[in-house]
């Protein structure tokens, strides 16, 4: 079996789901979501691959 994870992590450590804005309110956190209007047809390719 293989495993593959994409994590995303910030230049300070943080590491959080960005795939909506409701993913992950902890800690007052309000920018959940900046991710998805920047992913092309290439990159959700090659995510749903």
């Amino acid at each position: 079996m293989r495993l593959t994870t994409t994590t995303n992590i910030s230049v300070d450590g943080v590491m959080q789901g960005l795939g909506g804005p409701d993913e992950d309110r902890s800690g007052g956190f309000e920018r959940g979501g900046w991710a998805i209007p920047l992913v092309d047809a290439e990159t959700g390719d090659y995510l749903n691959h």
